[in-house]
């Protein structure tokens, strides 16, 4: 038994010291996967040797505290969330896996709650030793320093500069308030020495996040994010989206004033701040829990306290910024060791009822394995075929498993991407028709696949319409179904002028001008300072041989677009030779540099091919 009980500090020990620095190469996202590896693997371990310990020993002792019911109740939200909303599961779960984090996150506070106080503070001491070595490496990155320049610049442990920051932020008292605290002179001096190193990747990651900094984060302004977390409780008052799901929420409900920004084409997947991203996600309930965690533990405050300082530091950045739920072990790790327990459970007669209380957890080890192994290894596997170029590496990785939308999406691409090679030769034979026939197919079926696995996904249904337009010369009512792929991805994201460019852009190539021009008008509403829109909708009312307006169209086009570019070129003659060029709806075949034309007819071209309707 005192094996076991080695272990089982020790492996927590580790955990704990690994995690903020912890990351590989071999997944596509190296810190978030890589931790989340971590994490699922250490706690599958961890409550391995506690269901070991249970039956054997034939006891049960567990120390609780005031806030478990909050956290239990904050986890079962976040499952709840998950499980209700319409939006991917597997992007909850999974990878990223934000409700999966929040689940091992309550394991570990549960785990630290078993702690006597002296474990608990080698607890704090292996966090400082570990944000020791992680403010080296921000440090080293920041120095840029030639013979280390494998850490790269901006290098961060813990994923980007926000998490560095919120990190060293909230472990920087405990090592001040040790070095003051601590009689021995030379644990003084160590103390104080991490402190520093502490204090100075700090420094680092707050000016790095500074405004107008190159390395400073793009964060969604205050309004637009309260206008989305408004708009997304009306439609999901109590469990919000779901847990990483918060594009969606931005698709649909950002409003139209954001396309009047300079970032207008970007997509944010967090708010401004926490409680909003959490507000957005997981509904009132959930940041009401959230919020209520910090106001429990923080009671009574005393500044003498480093665990509640820390705490309160950590409320007061996620007030500020959007901290990403890899953090989250760290804060639930944090309410643990701020929080006094008390000791319940019992001794049982015989093993038998200490085996049946480990059954749930037995269940959970087992089915946590089965599914990390698939997720994990197929990721690798993503990762290998996209950096190698291994392309049969994708198929296994579809086998392993096909619940992500992204495996689908890329398979979809290749597909697509390889018909067009084989199309381009000079000499087609009938075998390679086929293999074109059969590989637009199987292209088809997989971006479809990622519409099923998450049809409230508005870039998977432009990238069903956006293949569906490529292949319109080799498919009979390919354009058809393009209309009806970019007419829901528009339900989804609304205010996106790209996406009524794409539709009118289909309008326009089967001659239906009429129908085009109502499109691009849309699009010129929801971007009025867009050249491409104003040029777009300027063709199609020339199709439609309404020439004023399409002169009118031009002409601000003209003054959105500048004077020494190549698109002024085109808009300017296209403006001069519209009235001899009446009957002729092409532009100017002039290369530009951001205004695309809408398409026109392209010639049917063999084979033919059905397109899959199931």
């Amino acid at each position: 038994m005192k094996v076991l009980n080695i272990i089982d500090k020790y492996l927590f020990l580790s955990l704990i010291f690994l995690y903020p620095l912890f990351f590989l190469l071999i997944f596509q996202s190296p810190f978030d996967t890589a931790k989340l590896l971590l994490l699922a693997v250490g706690i599958l371990l961890l409550t391995t040797v506690k269901i070991v310990k249970t039956i054997l020993l034939g006891d049960f002792k567990f120390y609780s505290s005031k806030i478990d019911v909050l956290i239990v109740a904050f986890v079962i939200i976040c499952v709840i969330s998950s499980i209700l909303s319409p939006l991917s599961k597997f992007d909850s779960f999974v990878l990223p896996g934000a409700t999966s984090l929040i689940v091992f996150s309550t394991f570990m506070y549960f785990f630290v709650n078993q702690f006597i106080q002296k474990e608990k503070n080698v607890s704090e001491n292996v966090l400082i030793v570990s944000a020791v070595i992680a403010s080296i490496l921000q440090i080293i990155s920041f120095l840029n320093i030639p013979a280390l320049k494998f850490i790269g610049n901006n290098f961060s442990s813990l994923g980007n500069i926000i998490s560095s920051l919120t990190f060293f932020a909230i472990i920087l008292p405990f090592a001040f308030y040790k070095a003051i605290r601590e009689n021995d002179i030379t644990n003084k001096i160590l103390f104080g020495l991490a402190g520093f190193v502490i204090f100075i990747g700090l420094s680092l990651s707050a000016y790095s996040v500074l405004p107008l900094k190159n390395t400073s984060p793009k964060l969604l302004s205050l309004s637009n994010s309260w206008s989305i977390a408004i708009d997304t409780l009306k439609a999901n008052p109590l469990f919000g989206v779901g847990p990483a799901n918060y594009l969606a929420s931005f698709n649909k409900f950002r409003p139209i004033t954001f396309n009047s920004t300079p970032d207008w084409n970007v997509k944010y997947i967090v708010s401004r701040n926490t409680p909003l991203t959490v507000m957005v996600e997981l509904g009132l309930l959930g940041v009401i829990i959230f919020l209520s965690i910090f106001f429990v533990s923080l009671r009574p405050f005393s500044l003498e306290n480093p665990n509640s300082l820390s705490v309160l530091i950590f409320l007061i950045i996620s007030l500020i910024f959007p901290i990403s739920p890899v953090l989250f072990p760290i804060f639930f790790l944090l309410i643990a060791l701020n929080t006094k327990t008390r000791e319940v459970g019992g001794i049982f007669t015989s093993k038998i009822p200490a085996f049946v209380m480990t059954i749930p957890f037995i269940a959970f080890v087992l089915f946590v394995s089965f599914v990390s192994y698939k997720a994990f290894y197929s990721e690798y596997l993503f990762n290998k075929m996209i950096n190698l170029k291994t392309y049969e590496d994708l198929n296994k990785v579809l086998q392993i498993n096909p619940y992500s939308d992204r495996y689908h999406l890329v398979a979809a691409e290749l597909n697509l991407a390889i018909a067009n090679s084989i199309a381009k030769k000079t000499d087609i034979k009938d075998e390679d028709k086929n293999t074109i026939s059969q590989l637009i197919q199987q292209s088809i079926t997989e971006a479809k696949a990622a519409v099923s696995l998450n049809p409230q996904k508005a870039s998977n249904w432009d990238n069903l319409g956006n293949i569906y337009t490529s292949i319109s010369s080799f498919a009979k009512d390919a354009n058809q179904f393009a209309i009806e792929a970019y007419s829901q991805a528009i339900f989804l994201d609304p205010i996106n002028p790209l996406l009524r460019i794409r539709l009118g852009g289909i309008y326009y190539s089967d001659q239906k001008y009429e129908d085009a021009v109502k499109i691009f008008e849309l699009a010129v509403l929801a971007k009025p300072d867009f050249a491409n829109s104003h040029f777009n909708l300027a063709m199609a009312y020339k199709g439609n041989k309404q020439i004023e307006k399409a002169k009118e169209q031009l002409n601000i086009t003209l003054t959105l677009v500048e004077k020494d570019s190549k698109d002024y070129e085109l808009v300017k003659k296209e403006l001069d030779t519209i009235d001899e060029k009446v009957e002729n709806t092409e532009a100017n075949p002039i290369q530009t540099e951001n205004l695309t034309p809408p398409a026109t007819p392209s010639p049917t071209q063999e084979p033919q091919i059905e397109i899959p309707t199931e």
